[in-house]
């Protein structure tokens, strides 16, 4: 019999006569391990001195004025409290005991008129634990109501069998996109605990929104694609500014009032204590700390630098629960 001897190898079948595609970029001419979209860009040093006055005061009116720009009217706010109102109504139409939260961006202080809504279902009479199947029903239920609305929800997609079940939907008439999410209680604590963050001092919001276009713009801002969330960059943002010297604010986790702790809340297996207050005054009473007068200049260059030169991203982790590593 003839044998023809031939070996097979990566050689031969890539980079041969044979077209070579890229995985990631779906370029063709190299292959993943050599896409130069994957490399990382050339370090360049760090200046260790900070700019003139001038152009920090540049710096700081720039991002103050985005900030504003930025942020939702009062009517624009209200707007958004009357859908949930208006949605609520629907919901009860099918469960009379169940209520309905706003939480997220439109109301932790650094969301825009272009934000989705984010609403909490709240259902009292099923435990998050133990009615998995009940509560996957009762999405669906809520879901095929909003399907047979006569044109109040549009796009409307039950997504039931994720961590946190939710339900997708437009809602033409007011123009926006809404996502309801299911007893996703401890996400109703942590956009409170954002919204005091943001209330503590009048530089943090101009600080987030410019972190969110930072983002953006550098193209890693999207969850979705494997980058960060919009919240988890506040995170890192409140860490660092719990981490300035002297701070700009506190670990509100770690704030108390008295010498004995209070009794702690417990959400999903999570201790959701932080201390709350009516006015910043009132926390500045108990958190007594010399002020931090660095202008959003100076703190949106230290933020960069924090992390790009000063944080340790194999050994440390970014937590704005307490200070202690």
């Amino acid at each position: 019999a003839n044998v023809v001897p031939y070996s097979f190898s990566k050689k031969k079948f890539v980079y041969h006569d044979y077209p070579r595609a890229c995985l990631h970029c779906k370029k063709l001419h190299h292959i993943a391990e050599e896409c130069p979209e994957e490399g990382l860009p050339e370090a360049h040093d760090v200046p260790s001195s900070l700019p003139e006055p001038r152009c920090l005061k540049a710096i700081s009116q720039h991002l103050i004025t985005y900030s504003k720009a930025m942020s939702p009217a009062e009517y624009e706010v209200e707007q958004r409290h009357n859908i949930c109102q208006l949605v609520l109504k629907d919901v009860q139409m099918l469960y009379p005991v169940a209520d309905l939260q706003m939480f997220g961006s439109s109301v932790n202080g650094f969301g825009s008129p272009k934000s989705d809504l984010d609403l909490c279902l709240l259902h009292r009479g099923l435990n998050e634990r133990k009615d998995a199947r009940r509560r996957r029903d009762v999405i669906q239920q809520v879901a095929t109501a909003f399907q047979k609305s006569k044109g109040r929800y549009r796009e409307v997609v039950a997504i039931k069998h994720s961590r946190t079940p939710i339900i997708k939907l437009y809602l033409p008439q007011r123009k926006i996109s809404c996502d309801i999410s299911f007893n996703n209680r401890l996400a109703l604590h942590n956009t409170r605990l954002l919204a005091c963050y943001a209330k503590l001092d009048r530089r943090v919001r101009p600080l987030g929104y410019a972190l969110k276009r930072f983002a953006k713009e550098c193209d890693m801002g999207d969850a979705s694609a494997g980058s960060l969330s919009s919240y988890a960059y506040i995170l890192m943002l409140i860490h660092y500014l719990q981490r300035t010297s002297p701070p700009v604010l506190p670990v509100l986790q770690q704030v108390y009032t008295t010498a004995t702790q209070p009794q702690e809340p417990i959400v999903d297996s999570w201790n959701c204590y932080f201390y709350q207050f009516k006015n910043p005054q009132e926390l500045h009473r108990v958190w007594r700390r010399q002020r931090n007068e660095s202008c959003v200049g100076q703190l949106w260059l230290g933020l960069l630098r924090y992390y790009a030169v000063e944080f340790d991203w194999l050994s440390e982790v970014v937590s704005i629960r307490r200070l202690e590593p």
